[in-house]
């Protein structure tokens, strides 16, 4: 009988039905036949033992020859039936069956339609019987020696190309040498994801780095603090950690607690233990919980209820937030749960204004506050929260606080900034004694794009297809002159250029977005629980709906705008195993518990390091499981730098951005606390004071300058030594928003039904008559937007081959001038949005297809900005040098963004600037602008006019000693996440000769701001934290944005 036909490829199926034949049972066993076997036979079956002996103790580069000489070796070799039965019976996979003659043999089984679809499991099918045999014990080590190749540089003379093996007569080639350099990766759990994506055909070396978190072991101790009888029988099964132990001793023993250790490391024991022994000790005393977001507050009431479950104490707990109904409500006013878990909003808009009276008695028995998540509470959002915890210490002044964080840079200070100070001793603890399993963190760049020959305006280049992962980012850089002057010389260092291009040359590379779904879904379908993460609701969309296309997995999105109902059922799901993967918005980066998780995927860098252990922290919270974490980078220059050697989880988090002596903040939050209580003196120490009773010089400035304001337009009137509101029955809090969020929410309606909801700003981006909007993967026609009724209609369609991306500007402008001082102003600027048309872009090769226009009502809101008009000698000397003065304008711009937190204390999300898109021909006035991204203002322009000189000084450093060569600038010097025109459009020389003229203008008029040593480095620390990396080559830490990273030399 012939075998040679099960190591040819299988020949296409004949186009009559087969009879079936009916299986039969494996023989008991089966001997091989006594005829000699062929002298190469005999080698290779004696190669293969010693492999299979010593598999785990080979080098990885020694295994993967010795399979390519096996793989090689077996097509050439004439077997008998016997031995290819008896070496087909060790491969698990294999069923016995007739042969059309009545011989039993044994081969694979057909492949059902959806296992078709999987082709690795496919073409692993299809190999010869003899031939997965031989390599089913060497997977393993065949996997983790391709992870290696991914992640190891190219061996000095040798490539992991082989040849077809030994020829007949010949002994097996030895492997080369490995060098000494380069350590052997034994297969373990850590790797095993990252094998299998290595092993992947569409695989083509994109992992190109990889953060090893090593497997830490945990520290345990105990209360050394008396307990009640039930939280120590509910604490005897657990064993505490260290840090868990100190918390709960300090808190007991009347201190302010702040804790600051890694995810999943047991923060919410540590404080749901203290407040359960003031629960049995005290009677009626009051617990209150902040947590940032509704989810994270739903999530923690479940735990709340099994605690005081587990203790049997006689104590009630209950959520009070927007989606209380008015009856619970006034159940829990007058008779206060134990436990009330609520929001910072809730506490600002409800509970504070009613102190005195519907929520009185809640706040006469409340004796404990938690601020869980602390890090989130930073910039104008920070500063509110700060003053609002300060106005409930006003009304209940014997409250102890516990803040608590996964990701908070100096947790001392943040703390001392956010929690109001008492005569409490605040304790820190940052020292994480819980255990972690190893996690495998891989950098993983899109391959670069496949080039064709294209022709623009009678000049020849090299280019990719057309991409629009960043809107129209790279088309338009292609466009530019200076590219097609050096298309050349792109093409020839293309390979070095894989990371970072010549000025003005992007490189073009494959679909982060479609790399990301390629990862979900081959994660999920090896049984990989695994999370992905996407900024915003359309690239969320977007990665779910390419993952289901590549997948029978059960996948499902998760995000803001669907139904509480949704949400809480797609979070049951996960948690509880019913979904293999789930792809989310940030809306999961919380501490909301989805159950043990074996990996996270990140598409694009989220912007911080501070975002990143968040998201990654969602898996590997089983300290015996190994997780893995894959940051999908974009084509932008942010996300490719990551691609270089910056730590991500190793190296430090943001320091946190956060000062409660904002001007304008103390003004909104005096005007309230007044409404609440009148002030009296002993209020300036208790808003803007330190714990030891102190107030700060320019902190006391400020707070007297607010409450100067607000006497003098008559909003405070003197009673009795004490300021009151003028009117004390107008609600001031309704008026002061904490956070940037959009109260008018438009209804996505399908057939009348709430599909979804949309904030209002958005809708103007997503919902306009033409687009096509995505739920769950599934995408809808939008045939109607009304704003006026705030809704929607939508119409679901089967298949769509086309997404739609809105095409709009930003235009700030002055209005009115409040202060000058020469060209330099300050005053109210108008901010408006304009959403004008879309375009079509196929789904699959991301070209776009078609054109619209359309006319929506433009989006506005005042505020307040800081400006200065480029001066006409900077026009004349641009033009003559024959530089694009708008490029230079929009890098004059970026590089004051970056540096204004040396001088104003804000959060990236707190302050912007005008940006120049790609496609913009709209003429526009040439000013250097800086404006608070808030609308009404937030005070960082009104306090950055007062220092302008000062920071355009600094930015004129950064443009100058960046040592960069490119005129576009660099991720360390010029380019901004936030920017909205892709970090298109700048030019370094222009902005220097723009900001040398307005500094040479302002020098006659502006004294420049002497700071002390002292003062100089906490400011250069609040911006670009205590130190720079060990390889950062730059001048006295002028790069605050990314301060660990070295900009690319020539």
């Amino acid at each position: 009988m012939d075998f040679t036909k099960f190591f040819a490829p299988p020949a296409p199926a004949p186009a009559k039905k087969r009879r079936a034949t009916k299986a039969k049972p494996p023989p008991k066993r089966l001997k091989p036949d006594s005829t000699p076997l062929p002298p190469k036979y005999a080698s290779l079956l004696t190669q293969y033992d010693q492999l299979r002996q010593v598999a785990r103790s080979l080098e990885a580069m020694r295994v993967r020859t010795t399979l390519a000489q096996l793989c090689g070796a077996v097509p050439q070799l004439s077997l008998t039936e016997a031995t290819v039965r008896t070496c087909a019976l060790a491969c698990p996979r294999a069923l016995t069956v007739d042969d059309s003659d009545g011989t039993p043999l044994v081969v694979f089984p057909k492949l059902s339609d959806s296992d078709r679809r999987r082709g690795a499991t496919y073409e692993a099918a299809r190999r010869s019987t003899l031939e997965c045999s031989l390599r089913e014990q060497a997977d393993a080590a065949h996997a983790c020696w391709l992870a290696q190749r991914s992640l190891e540089p190219p061996l000095n003379g040798y490539h992991a190309d082989f040849d077809e093996g030994p020829q007949l007569g010949q002994a097996p080639k030895p492997p080369p040498p490995s060098p000494a350099k380069i350590k052997p990766q034994p297969p373990t759990d850590a790797l095993l994801p990252l094998q299998r994506l290595a092993g992947e055909a569409w695989y083509e070396g994109q992992a190109v780095r990889v953060e090893t978190l090593e497997k830490r072991p945990g520290r345990y101790a105990s209360v050394t603090k008396p307990l009640p009888d039930q939280v120590r029988k509910f604490l005897e099964p657990l064993r505490l950690y260290e840090h868990q132990a100190r918390a709960i001793d300090a808190s007991l023993g009347g201190a302010d607690v702040a804790l600051a250790t890694g995810t999943a490391s047991g923060k919410t024991l540590s404080y749901v233990v203290p407040a359960l022994c003031a629960a049995a000790s005290t009677d009626g005393c009051v617990a209150l919980f902040l947590f940032p977001t509704k989810a994270l507050a739903q999530d923690q009431l479940a735990s709340l209820k099994r605690a005081i479950e587990a203790c049997s104490l006689d104590a009630s707990c209950s959520t009070l937030d927007g989606d209380t109904a008015d009856e619970e409500r006034q159940s829990i006013a007058q008779s206060p749960s134990t436990f009330i878990i609520t929001n910072p909003d809730m506490l600002h808009y409800t509970l504070l204004p009613g102190a005195s009276q519907r929520w009185r008695r809640l706040f006469d028995d409340l004796r404990y506050v938690v601020v869980d998540e602390a890090h989130v509470y930073v910039g104008g959002f920070g500063a509110h929260v700060a003053a609002v915890l300060r106005r409930l210490q006003r009304l209940a002044p014997s409250c102890q606080y516990f803040a608590c964080s996964a990701t908070v840079r100096d947790a001392a200070g943040h703390a001392s900034s956010l929690l109001p100070p008492s005569s409490r001793q605040l304790v820190v603890i940052d020292d994480d004694a819980s255990p972690r399993g190893p996690k495998q963190v891989v950098v993983w760049n899109p391959p670069l794009k496949k080039e064709k020959k294209i022709k623009r305006k009678k000049v020849e280049a090299e280019t990719d297809e057309y991409n629009s992962d960043t809107e129209e980012y790279d088309e338009d850089q292609a466009l530019q002159g200076e590219e097609k002057a050096r298309a050349a010389m792109m093409l020839a260092e293309r390979k070095a250029l894989a990371v970072e291009g010549t000025d003005g040359e992007p490189i073009r590379r494959k679909s982060a977005i479609v790399e990301a779904a390629r990862i979900v879904a081959s994660l999920t379908s090896h049984g990989v629980r695994t999370l992905c993460f996407a900024k915003t609701r359309k690239l969320q969309e977007l990665v779910l709906g390419y993952a289901c296309e590549r997948s029978s997995t059960r996948l499902a999105g998760y995000r803001g705008g669907y139904t509480p109902a949704e949400r809480r059922r797609i979070e049951s799901d996960f948690f509880e195993g019913r979904l293999d993967g789930v792809v989310a918005t940030c809306a999961l980066e919380l501490g909301v518990d989805v159950g043990d998780l074996d990996a996270t995927v990140h598409l694009g860098w989220p912007g911080s390091r501070c975002s990143l252990r968040q998201q990654a922290g969602r898996a590997g919270r089983d300290p015996a499981r190994a997780s893995l974490a894959v940051v999908v980078l974009f084509n932008g220059p942010l996300d490719q730098l990551m691609a270089q050697k910056a730590p991500l989880l190793t190296g430090e988090v943001e320091p946190c951005a956060l000062s409660i002596a904002n001007e304008r903040v103390l003004r909104d939050q005096l005007l309230c606390a007044a409404a609440e209580a009148p002030l009296a003196t002993e209020d300036r120490a208790r808003f803007v004071g330190r714990r030891d009773g102190s107030v700060p010089e320019e902190s006391g400035r400020v707070y007297d300058r607010a409450l100067d304001s607000l006497r003098r337009d008559g909003s405070l009137v003197e009673r009795s030594k004490a300021l009151c509101c003028r009117r004390s029955d107008v609600k001031h809090a309704k008026n002061v928003p904490l956070r940037v969020v959009d109260p008018v929410t438009i209804e996505v309606r399908i057939n009348g039904v709430v599909l979804d909801t949309v904030p209002y700003a958005r809708a103007f981006y997503e919902l306009f008559e033409g687009a096509i909007y995505l739920h769950q993967a599934r995408p809808h026609l939008v045939t109607k937007l009304d704003l006026q009724a705030r809704y929607a209609s939508v119409k679901r369609l089967r298949t769509c081959g086309y997404i739609t991306a809105s095409r709009n500007h930003t235009d700030v402008d002055p209005v009115r001038v409040l202060e000058a001082r020469g060209p330099l102003k300050t005053g109210v600027v108008h901010v408006v949005s304009k959403v004008w048309g879309y375009r079509k872009v196929c789904r699959q090769t991301f070209k776009v297809l078609e054109l619209k226009e359309f006319s929506l009502p433009p989006l506005e809101f005042d505020s307040r900005g800081t400006w200065v008009d480029v001066p006409s000698s900077a026009i004349e000397k641009m033009a003559s040098l024959n530089l694009d003065a708008r490029s230079g304008v929009h890098a004059a711009n970026h590089a004051l963004l970056i540096v204004a937190p040396l001088f104003v204390v804000a959060d990236a999300a707190d302050i912007s600037t005008e940006h120049v898109y790609p496609r913009q021909h709209r003429p526009r006035p040439l000013r250097l602008i800086l404006y608070d991204a808030r609308p009404g203002g937030l005070g960082a322009a009104d306090a950055l006019f007062r220092r302008f000189h000062a920071a355009l000084g600094q930015a004129r450093r950064l443009l100058s000693e960046c040592p960069c060569r490119f005129s576009s600038g660099c991720p360390a010097c010029l380019h901004v996440h936030t920017c909205s025109g892709y970090n298109a459009n700048l030019d370094r020389r222009a902005a220097r000769i723009i900001v040398d003229a307005v500094l040479q203008e302002l020098r006659s008029i502006c004294q420049p701001v002497v700071e002390s040593p002292a003062r100089a480095a906490r400011l250069r620390d609040a911006a670009v934290g205590s130190r720079l990396g060990a390889s950062a080559a730059v001048a006295d830490a002028w790069a605050p944005s990314l301060p660990d990273f070295r900009p690319p030399v020539e």
